[in-house]
C-alpha cells in the first residue's frame, strides 16, 4: 500500500480524499476510512485539513513542513480549469496593477451553486461560485469577465485600462457574441459598469 502511494503522490503534494480513494481502489467507505487511518498512524500520510492529506518530508528537519496553499487551492478549486484567482490578484496577473493581494480571492465551479465568499483554510483564503459552470471552452471569458468586474483595482485610468483590455480580448481570442452571452449572467445596477466597459472594449 505505501509503494502504491508514494508511486502516484509526491512528498508535500495535495492529495484530495477522493484521489486517495482512486489510487487505493477501496469503494466501501467505512473500509476506505479504516485504511486512511492507518495511513496516517504510520505517518505515511498527514491530515492537511479535513478531506485533503500529504506526504510529509523524510529528513526530521522539515517533516513539519506543508504543502503550500497555493498548491492546494489550485488542486481542490482550480485544476482542469474549473477555477481561478479573482479580485486585485486577477488584476496583478494581467498587469493592471502593482499591488500583491495577500487575500486569496477564489472563484470555482468545484463549490456549491450559492457559495459567496466562504471562507476557507482558517480564514486564509474565500471561494465564490462562478456564475456558470466552468470549462475549458469558456475559462477565458469568464476571466475576462472578472478583469472588468474588478477593474477597480487596476492602477491606470480608463483610457489605459481600454487599451489592455483590447489587447487580452485579442489575445485570447475571444468572440464578441459569446462575450455578451457570458455578461448576462453579470446582472444587476451593481454590475451595469461592466456592461457599459465592455461596449467601449
Amino acid at each position: 500500500m505505501s509503494e502504491l502511494i508514494l508511486s502516484n503522490f509526491a512528498v508535500r503534494e495535495p492529495i484530495l480524499r477522493d484521489e486517495l480513494r482512486a489510487v487505493l481502489k477501496i469503494k466501501n467507505d467505512h473500509s476506505f476510512s479504516q485504511h486512511v487511518s492507518v495511513l496516517l498512524n504510520v505517518g505515511l500520510i498527514k491530515l492537511f485539513q479535513n478531506g485533503i492529506y500529504y506526504i510529509p518530508e523524510n529528513d526530521s528537519r522539515f517533516s513539519k513542513l506543508e504543502p503550500s496553499l497555493m498548491d492546494v487551492i489550485e488542486k481542490k478549486y482550480c485544476a482542469d480549469y474549473k477555477g481561478f484567482r479573482t479580485g486585485s490578484a486577477l488584476l496583478n496577473q494581467y498587469k493592471f496593477t502593482s499591488q500583491v493581494s495577500s487575500n486569496y480571492e477564489i472563484l470555482s465551479s468545484n463549490v456549491s451553486n450559492n457559495s459567496r465568499n466562504v471562507k476557507v483554510f482558517d480564514g486564509k483564503a474565500s471561494v465564490s461560485s462562478s456564475k456558470l459552470p466552468l470549462n475549458k471552452h469558456n475559462y477565458y471569458y469568464v476571466v475576462f469577465a472578472e478583469l472588468i468586474k474588478n477593474i477597480e483595482y487596476s492602477d491606470y485610468d480608463e483610457e489605459e485600462n481600454l487599451v489592455l483590455l483590447r489587447k487580452i480580448f485579442s489575445d485570447f481570442k475571444l468572440n464578441k457574441r459569446k462575450m455578451l452571452k457570458i455578461l448576462e449572467y453579470y446582472k444587476g445596477n451593481r454590475l451595469r459598469h461592466m456592461h457599459i466597459l465592455f461596449g467601449k472594449v
